[in-house]
Order: C-alpha cells, then sequence, then structure tokens
C-alpha cells in the first residue's frame, strides 16, 4: 500500500504542517471503513469525528499546551505532624460494579457471595447487545427479593452496548460511578469486576484492609518506566526491568471509533500525537480499586470542560482501549498521584495466553486462560482477592470455585480484629461507661476466635451519691460486645488527596507473623502474662521510605528507643518491648528526617492482682 493509499494521510499532513482542510482527505482515508460494511450515517459520524481530531492534532504542532496548572499536576504533598484517635475495627462499605456479558447466573452467585447483609451495594451492567427485556426484569425481581431493604443495595442497569477497547467499555464505568456517587447507600471503595470474576478471599478480610488503609487507590500498571517487579510478580519478572510479555497500551495512540455494534481503527499504522503536556501516559487493566475521594475528584472534574480530568477523557477516550489508560493516566498525573498503589489483588493467566480477534473489532486483544483446579497452587501463592477467568460451565472451573469457597469459610472464622482475652479489670473502666451502673462481675465466655463478649451482672448506682430509688434493687444481665480499637491517623486536617505515611497503630501480645493478628491482649495488656508487647504499625504501603525512631514511654518517661530504615512497598513493621512493667504506656513514632510525629498511641500493662488501675 502506497503512502498516498495508507489511511492517515490527513493526520499525517496536519502533523508536517501542512495546511490542507481534512474534509476531501478524509474520505480517502476512511475508505476501509466503507469496505467493512460501515452504512452512510457511520460514515459521516466517523468522519466528523476524524476531522475534529486532525484539527486538534494541528493545533499542538510545534506547541504542546499544559493539561493543567501546575497546581491540578502531581507534586509532592507535605505532612505535618498526625494527630491520631483511638476507633474500633470495620469493614470499609464496598461499591462493585459487575460488566456483565452473557454468563447472568454466575453473576447471581457471585453478588451473593460479595455483598454482606447490611451494607455496601453492587451495580450490574447488562450488556445491550445480549440482555433481552424479559432478562433485565427477571434480574430486578431477584435483586428486589434477595437484597432490597428498601435501600436498592443492587441495582441493574443497561445503558450500553460494550465493546472491548472502545470507548463504551469506560463510558459504562463512570456511567456507574456517577449512580454510586449519587446512592444514598454509603460506600468507601469502589471495585470494578466482570462475570467471570470470583472472590479468593473473605470479603470481610479485604473490606478490613480496605477500611484501614483509606485513601489509598489500586491499579496495576504495567507502562515500562512504571512497571515495579517487587511489587507486581511475573513469571519474568525481576528488579532490573520489567516483564517481556507485557503490552505498552499507553504508547499505542491509536484513533478508535465505535458505531453500529463495531470498533473501527480510523489510522491503522498512525499514532495520534498527544494533546497536553505534563501528562504521565500509563496504562494497565481495567480491573481497579479505587477510594471514593479520588471517584468524587473525577465526576466533578468531567463536570468542568477546563479541568484535567475531562481533558484527559476527551483526549483518551478517542483511541483504543481508553479502559486502560485513563484511571491510571489520571492516577499518575493528578494530584492523587500519592495515592496509588500499583497493584490490584487479581489473579489471571495471561502467560502465553493467545492473541484473539473479533468480527466487531479491528483491534486485536489478549484473552486471559479459563482457570482450573490446576491453578489452585498459585493462587495460594500469590493470596488475590479476586481471580478471573471462572466458567461455571466448565468441569475445572467449578471446582475450583468449589475449593475457593471452602477456603473462604475458613478464614471468614478467624476473627482477625477482634480483641483477645478479656482482663477481670476491664469491668473498672466499663463502669464509666454504663451510665453510672458499676459491673459488679465480669467473665470471658467466649472461645478463641469467636467474637469477645462478657457475661456481666450489674448493679445500679447513682452518679450523684445515695443509691437511686429507681435503680437501688435493678440487676441486668446480658452480653458486651468488645472488639479492639486502633491508633488511627486523623485525616481530616488533611487534602483528600494526601495520605499520612503511618495509618494506624496497634499494641498487644503473642503477634502471629503468618496470621497477621495478636493471639494474646490487645492494648489492655496483662503483665504477667506478656513477656513481650509488640507494636504492628501499619504503613500507607504507597510511597512512604525512611528512617523512623520509635519510643517506648511509661509515665512520661523514656523506657526504650528504637527505629530503623523502612523500605519503599512495605505495608506494616513491628517493634517489640520486652517484659513490660504495669502502667499507663505510650510509644512514638518519628520520621528521623523531617522530625515530625507520624503516629502515637498509648496502651495499660496491669497486675492481674492489682487493686487499682490506670484510667482509660
Amino acid at each position: 500500500m502506497t503512502g498516498r493509499e495508507r489511511p492517515g494521510r490527513a493526520l499525517r499532513e496536519a502533523l508536517a504542517g501542512g495546511p490542507r482542510p481534512c474534509g476531501p482527505l478524509a474520505d480517502e482515508d476512511l475508505r476501509h471503513l466503507q469496505r467493512k460494511g460501515a452504512s452512510p450515517g457511520c460514515l459521516a459520524a466517523a468522519k466528523t469525528f476524524y476531522c475534529d481530531r486532525v484539527d486538534r492534532a494541528r493545533a499542538v504542532v510545534g506547541r504542546t499546551p499544559m493539561a493543567a496548572p501546575a497546581e491540578e499536576l502531581c507534586g509532592a504533598r507535605a505532612v505535618t505532624n498526625v494527630q491520631t484517635e483511638l476507633r474500633s475495627f470495620k469493614e470499609a462499605a464496598l461499591a462493585y460494579l459487575i460488566l456483565a456479558h452473557d454468563k447472568f447466573v454466575q453473576v447471581r452467585r457471585l453478588v451473593a457471595r460479595l455483598l454482606p447483609p447490611s451494607d455496601g451495594l453492587a451495580l450490574v451492567h447488562l450488556d445491550q447487545k445480549v440482555a433481552t427485556e424479559s432478562q433485565l426484569e427477571d434480574f430486578r425481581r431477584w435483586a428486589a427479593r434477595s437484597f432490597d431493604d428498601g435501600r436498592e443495595r443492587v441495582r441493574i442497569f443497561s445503558e450500553f452496548s460494550v465493546h472491548r477497547g472502545g470507548r463504551s467499555m469506560l463510558d459504562v464505568q463512570l456511567r456507574a460511578i456517577a449512580l454510586l456517587l449519587a446512592s444514598p447507600v454509603a460506600w468507601e471503595y469502589y471495585i470494578n469486576l466482570s462475570d467471570t470474576h470470583y472472590p479468593a478471599d473473605a470479603a470481610s478480610w479485604f473490606a478490613s484492609y480496605l477500611w484501614l488503609h483509606q485513601g489509598t487507590n489500586y491499579a496495576r500498571i504495567t507502562s515500562t518506566k512504571y512497571y515495579d517487579p517487587t511489587l507486581q510478580g511475573g513469571r519474568h519478572a525481576t528488579y532490573s526491568g520489567p516483564r517481556a510479555e507485557d503490552v505498552y497500551i499507553a504508547c499505542d495512540r491509536s484513533l478508535a471509533f465505535e458505531c453500529e455494534g463495531q470498533l473501527f481503527s480510523l489510522t491503522p499504522g498512525e499514532k495520534f500525537p498527544a494533546l497536553f503536556a505534563g501528562v504521565t501516559s500509563a496504562s494497565g487493566p481495567e480491573w481497579v480499586i479505587l477510594s471514593r475521594s479520588f471517584l468524587a475528584y473525577v465526576d466533578e472534574g468531567l463536570k468542568e470542560g477546563a479541568s484535567l480530568v475531562s481533558r484527559l477523557y476527551d483526549d483518551l477516550g478517542s483511541l483504543s482501549i481508553p479502559e486502560e489508560t485513563f484511571f491510571q493516566t489520571l492516577l499518575l498525573t493528578s494530584p492523587f498521584c500519592n495515592t496509588l498503589l500499583r497493584h490490584e489483588f487479581l489473579y489471571l493467566d495471561l502467560y502465553d495466553a493467545p492473541w484473539r480477534t473479533s468480527p466487531q473489532s479491528d483491534f486485536p486483544f489478549q484473552s486471559p486462560r479459563r482457570l482450573n483446579v490446576t491453578h489452585l497452587p498459585d493462587i495460594a501463592k500469590e493470596k488475590p482477592w479476586f481471580v478471573r477467568k471462572i466458567d461455571a460451565a466448565q468441569p475445572g472451573s467449578s471446582a475450583l470455585r468449589a475449593s475457593l469457597e471452602a477456603a473462604i469459610t475458613r478464614r471468614s472464622r478467624d476473627g482477625r480484629w477482634l480483641a483477645a482475652r478479656i482482663p477481670w479489670p476491664l469491668s473498672r473502666a466499663l463502669g464509666t461507661e454504663l451510665q453510672g451502673a458499676e459491673v459488679r462481675h465480669a467473665v470471658a465466655v467466649s472461645a478463641h476466635l469467636a467474637p469477645r463478649c462478657m457475661r456481666v451482672r450489674l448493679m445500679g448506682t447513682p452518679q450523684g451519691g445515695g443509691p437511686s430509688p429507681s435503680l437501688r434493687r435493678a440487676r441486668a444481665a446480658g452480653s458486651l460486645l468488645l472488639t479492639e480499637r486502633a491508633a488511627l491517623a486523623r485525616r481530616e486536617a488533611l487534602p483528600r488527596e494526601v495520605l499520612p505515611p503511618v495509618v494506624a497503630l496497634r499494641v498487644g501480645c503473642g503477634w502471629d507473623e503468618d496470621a497477621y493478628q495478636f493471639r494474646g491482649d490487645v492494648s489492655l495488656i496483662d503483665a504477667s502474662d506478656c513477656p513481650n508487647a509488640s507494636l504492628v504499625s501499619y504503613l500507607n504501603n504507597v510511597g512512604f521510605e525512611g528512617e523512623v525512631a520509635i519510643h517506648w514511654y511509661l509515665g512520661g518517661h523514656l523506657q526504650r528507643q528504637s527505629g530503623g530504615k523502612i523500605p519503599k512497598g512495605f505495608s506494616m513493621f513491628v517493634d517489640n518491648l520486652r517484659d513490660p512493667v504495669p502502667g499507663q504506656w505510650s510509644v512514638r513514632l518519628t520520621d528521623v528526617t523531617s522530625g515530625h510525629r507520624i503516629g502515637e498511641r498509648g496502651f495499660i500493662v496491669y497486675a492481674r492482682d492489682a487493686e487499682t488501675w490506670p484510667s482509660l
């Protein structure tokens, strides 16, 4: 094919500074669409779109404008002294988008496995190409019957004919995000999945992790410059370079156009130029886990035509596979760059997977292999939250799903964040929490790994002196559910795109490094049963690295000093205090370089036979 015959002539001439208008050349450039059966209406729309892009390319020849002012781009965000507060552990409320193509029965099982009884929500999009009206109504009746408690926690919609690699694949996510932000159901994290995903871990576990690391965003980056094999693994990953089989979509920049069920390549072999400076182009799998604060920023930006978000959407949405570039590029370019962890907690098998083509698309794609029970060893090694592809119609996939469900059931019984044995002297502190009622008797009644409860008998005493007539003979018996409280960094004073270096601090006994939990007392420690008290510091695991000083205080007096260098990418570190003596303790973390306090918490060590006990 000669240069005159090869599509993209109008774009090439514009980039060379040629003055000729696009129209006459566009008819020649888009002739390959006509040969593929594009209708006159589709050709006319493609020509309008193409010439608009050609004019934009011509406008940046010799000068590339900034995508946004410097303050709207990625930059260092300083954190000064961090305040902490004691909060009980909980699970983040999660919002799921599930893109369903045709495995509708499998989607129902997926939703049922993911949604807890009382919080979170799921949007299920049924592809317009295959979903019938009766299927939509059947799905909606199922959702209302199974989950609707008056809050529409499962919503079924079908608004897009989705094409892999086309703008529709991104648009369906942006539409879902707008719906989720408008929902009255509270949520803190967004996770997008397909109808071939399946959980490989208990939802309670990764919901707890996300709550603990609030504000962090998770997206794998496979662009060469930003690929970190130490975080993302892979068969050929090394410290010296990227994996050989990664495909760098961010560098491709092929103009793409969707019309009448087809995805066309407008200028095969020609790259569309970058329209803006200051943009860090990146790509990776479309399966991401994003914080509500980041998605609110995206939604707000899409409503402002001159914003960085709108400019990137307009640019990347006109190219192939925008669903694998938009969020990654925005996370690396925007002020949220310091919240990105380049990982997606997903296991899939792409190694040696064949490249496929579709009659509805000019762009080839690589599809993961179907998973089966032979993948279990790799899944167990990588410890993902989700796996893909599961096809329940295949016996091997069905057996794998059953194995995953059994493992999740066992793991769900593990009370990771629950307090250990409850000490008797806690009754003294509880007395101040029960509106003047004094706890006369308290006995721990629960077994290991179950929620920690206390069976209590209460005798009423007035707060101001003598017996109250209404409470003089009052008796009450019941159970108190006691859960651990961690010292969490207070984020109210920080911008939404800034993460504190240390997100949470825990102190307890019997730290199990394999199970990542305490086997003994937490926060309230029996001195006779704790040879080592452990401080567990959870990091934001995004960009923090440096030297940390650790100071242990008893009654305000320094008892021990330690510390060390924390490598980048660490999510936690542990420091130990040997043979803690009874009293009111605190432990403080300081960034040695800046001198700023980055975490502090108090805890109590008590003597079992003590008559008095320090105040909480």
